[in-house]
């Protein structure tokens, strides 16, 4: 059983929570210029990992998720509570090299919404994906990614501050490039990477509302330097400066900065991950709007006491745009616990707690959302897994607009995959 957990622990990495379960929770709107993290991964085998289609030099691994769902909140407001059911269709394929030096990754995907009752609320999303890595010396490599998609803001969240109307759209094009390079103790990374957001008007109360003012560019570029202080702990320095353009409201324009250090450890193998502390800083162009400066932290905490358990924690803060014209900006502050444990060799249970804090420029305006959720996934073979989830959301805050508001969803969904 010991070793079935080790496996298992490559596969709730990317199954724990469903696509429908993280759309409430993690889902930030607009530009996030995160603190930097590394993110933790874990490629260890699993029993039910898809096998994939031999292609050449690549792996093929396509799959299809399908989820029912109940939402007796769709509009997430406090008056006049709309609840509605609704199909959910994700389709998606990926194709990975394995070549044994450099690699590319390419992937594309589609989401497609229906409701019951209210179809105006029906979308459709969609994704591709390609990221490529040039490995020209074993210590030395350089890569770059581009992304396009068609995207949808979730309800409930500081990008889509509409309780009613049409779900709010846009295009994001995205690309990077990205370098990493180490010296025996030392390890350097950086890179740049440059967003272009284009929002679609949406028609909410009878009326159309123009989204054209949260059109805008971002450019990053980020740093990091870590010094290897054991066999497997690193502490480390990491910096990013940034560059906001909105299109056709230049008072939200604005560049900033963050700056973390930490350390990245394995004390045991119950207890690994990464924390950092430091400053986060934006100021606008516009001098009626004050800036934000303050604390910046960073974590991705994971402990696991057997090898059927494991308990992470995130936390980080960033600035995310806003639908509101005379608001440039929103801090917005996260801490996130999730656990997972394998009751069974085929069913795993997860669940989530998470707490958010927004804090608006330009308006008097703060809210608290709250997350907290449950689910079980069972795997009849590699093939096909069935999962049934409930999700909870809250918000509460005070100041301008305002909406105060909890709502529920249960879902239950099959994925095929190959």
């Amino acid at each position: 059983m010991g070793q079935t957990r080790r496996g298992h622990q490559g596969m709730t990495k990317n199954i724990v929570f469903t696509r429908g379960l993280i759309a409430a929770g993690l889902a930030l709107a607009g530009t996030a210029l995160q603190a930097q993290s590394v993110e933790l991964t874990d490629s260890r085998p699993t029993t039910y990992d898809p096998t994939g289609i031999g292609a050449g030099g690549f792996r093929i691994y396509p799959s299809v998720q399908a989820r029912l769902t109940y939402d007796d909140n769709i509009f997430l407001r406090d008056n006049n509570v709309v609840g509605d059911g609704l199909v959910t269709v994700t389709p998606s394929v990926v194709a990975r090299s394995n070549w044994t030096s450099h690699s590319l990754v390419m992937s594309a995907s589609s989401t497609v919404r229906r409701y019951f009752s209210n179809q105006d609320q029906n979308s459709e999303e969609y994704r591709a994906t390609a990221d490529g890595r040039l490995d020209i010396l074993q210590s030395w490599n350089v890569g770059a990614t581009a992304d396009y998609g068609h995207l949808v803001e979730p309800r409930g969240t500081v990008g889509n501050d509409f309780v009613t109307g049409e779900p709010v759209r846009y295009d994001r094009y995205s690309a990077a490039l990205r370098t990493a390079k180490s010296f025996n103790r030392i390890a350097f990374s950086g890179g740049v990477s440059a967003d272009r957001y284009r929002y679609q008007d949406i028609k909410g109360g009878g009326i159309f509302v123009d989204q054209s003012l949260r059109d805008h560019d971002t450019l990053v570029a980020r740093f990091r330097v870590d010094n290897r202080i054991g066999g497997s702990s690193s502490v480390f320095v990491s910096t990013s400066i940034n560059k906001i353009n909105y299109r056709n409201l230049k008072s939200r324009d604005s560049k900033g900065y963050t700056a973390l250090a930490g350390i990245r450890f394995e004390v045991t193998r119950l207890l690994h991950g990464e924390a950092g502390l430091g400053y986060i800083h934006q100021s606008f162009d516009d001098p009626r709007f004050r800036g934000f400066s303050g604390l910046n932290y960073s974590a991705n905490l994971i402990y696991e006491p057997t090898r059927l358990t494991t308990f992470r924690l995130k936390a980080s803060r960033q600035i995310a745009d806003s639908a509101i014209a005379g608001v440039p900006g929103v801090l917005q502050s996260r801490v996130r616990f999730e656990v997972e444990h394998e009751l069974l060799r085929r069913l795993i249970l997860t669940g989530y707690v998470e707490g958010t804090r927004e804090t608006y420029r330009g308006i008097d305006r703060r809210e608290q959302r709250y997350y907290a959720g449950a689910g079980a996934r069972y795997y009849l073979n590699r093939n096909f897994a069935v999962t049934l989830a409930y999700d909870r959301q809250q918000q509460n805050g005070r100041g301008l607009f305002n909406n105060d508001y909890r709502g529920n969803r249960i879902s239950l969904s099959i994925l095929a995959q190959r």
